[in-house]
């Protein structure tokens, strides 16, 4: 499970608007071509489409895994460089504690590729900057108790409107026992009791 951040802060959602002055002239040709070119050149800034877009490809990756995981969507919405943290995950995997836990795309097309799918996944927030994207999201894993999972991804785009880096926290508890580890018990039944389940 991969998926989002922990020593972030959720930046406030915005619509950001890139806005082109050209600064008049005698030559009104000059401005003409001016404005051409600055409308020619496309905006690096996430829109809320973009950020729409990047959060459902990251749901696919949860959701169709083995035979069906999308490996052609991954090398279009990773980037070259991808890496990805979250001590939810090094924690049940036994890696150490804030450190990497795909050093590469392709370490997290192994990774996640291997997964079992999970049931469903409900995004409940989704803020943007102009080169990051937080998603809050609560999912079902499909297995065992299934106990609800509630999780947060913090994700920093390239120019090329790519993941970058993506740093996911979850509630690996409830997770754990969904899969069949019984000393996650009494934390999972505390929260259901009480409604909730948090990151």
């Amino acid at each position: 499970m991969t998926a989002i951040a922990s020593g972030s802060v959720c930046p406030a959602k915005a619509t950001v608007t890139v806005t082109v002055t050209s600064v008049a002239t005698k030559s009104a040709s000059s401005a003409s071509s001016a404005s051409a070119v600055a409308s020619a050149t496309p905006s690096t800034c996430i829109t809320d489409e973009d950020a729409a877009q990047v959060v459902n490809g990251f749901i696919d990756f949860l959701t169709h895994t083995g035979q069906n995981f999308n490996t052609a969507l991954a090398n279009t919405l990773l980037a070259d460089d991808f890496t990805d943290l979250s001590d939810s995950i090094n924690f049940m995997a036994n890696i150490t504690l804030q450190t990497v836990t795909f050093p590469s795309k392709q370490a997290f097309i192994y990774g996640q590729g291997s997964q079992a799918p999970v049931q469903k996944v409900q995004t409940l927030n989704i803020w943007h900057d102009c080169h990051s994207i937080t998603w809050r999201w609560f999912l079902l894993p499909g297995v065992g108790a299934n106990v609800p999972v509630a999780g947060i991804n913090y994700m920093v785009m390239n120019e090329k409107k790519q993941i970058q880096t993506n740093y996911a926290e979850f509630n690996n508890a409830a997770w754990l026992l969904s899969y069949g580890n019984p000393q996650c018990k009494a934390a999972a039944a505390a929260a259901t009791t009480n409604g909730t389940s948090s990151a």
